[in-house]
């Protein structure tokens, strides 16, 4: 089975759940993997300083996440790239069902939404352990 971590920018949150989604997976020997990708039509525009926030980074190595290396720069979701997940989750149903509705792909998929705001608006202290815990539960649910 796949997930779909998706966010704004692929930046900061859905990147974090890919992550520490996927290393937790393999410590239980499940076989379900998780991707991620950003929303934003815009997404060109924006200027990220590096490939993944450092909020997130250190939140992985603080978890005793081992990331692969070189680190993967944000990625725009495609249309084609829909069909193969299973499982879709929006980090935060204010900011990304509006974007959702943008998709056409989108539109015959049961879509999740959590609420996991972005940096703007709450610390990545509380973000990301909220993010954890979504994904530890969602884990447990796939086991």
């Amino acid at each position: 089975m796949n997930v779909l971590f998706l966010c704004t920018g692929n930046y900061y949150r859905s990147r974090f759940a890919e992550e520490y989604f996927n290393s937790k997976a393999r410590e239980k020997g499940i076989l379900h993997r998780a991707s991620s990708r950003g929303l934003a039509e815009n997404f060109e525009r924006h200027k990220n300083p590096g490939p993944m926030s450092l909020d997130a980074l250190s939140e992985l190595r603080r978890c005793g996440v081992i990331m692969r290396r070189p680190i993967r720069k944000p990625q725009r979701l495609s249309d084609a790239e829909v069909p193969h997940f299973d499982i879709i989750i929006c980090m935060d149903k204010k900011e990304h069902q509006p974007m959702v509705k943008k998709w056409l792909s989108l539109r015959d998929k049961a879509v999740i939404y959590w609420n996991i705001k972005d940096l703007i608006d709450i610390p990545a202290s509380i973000a990301l352990p909220e993010c954890r815990r979504k994904i530890d539960l969602l884990i447990q649910n796939l086991a």
